[in-house]
């Protein structure tokens, strides 16, 4: 039987091995763009290390749309803490 955390909780034995994926969109008013040049490869590798980033550090729930139009991608936390922390980091 393998070592199991609850969902939502922190474990520090395992933080690094503990990955967060991103989920189907819900209701949130935790919101930071990311204005990309879909056509420009560094905007896009930066759009994939924000995406890495989200991955690798936030504890709640996320998800990312994009808007093609206008090059905007929006990262949608579910907690203020998160959204902060990402705006610091990218």
């Amino acid at each position: 039987m393998g070592y199991r955390v609850p969902r939502g909780t922190h474990d520090p034995v395992r933080a690094g091995a503990a990955m967060s994926l991103p989920v189907p969109p819900f209701s949130t008013d935790h919101h930071i763009d990311l204005p990309v040049d879909f056509d420009d490869a560094t905007d896009d590798r930066r759009r994939i290390l924000a995406e890495w980033w989200c991955c690798d550090h936030v504890d709640g729930r996320w998800f990312r749309s994009v808007k093609r139009l206008t090059g905007i991608v929006r990262f949608s936390f579910e907690n203020d803490m998160d959204a902060i922390q990402f705006w610091l980091a990218n």
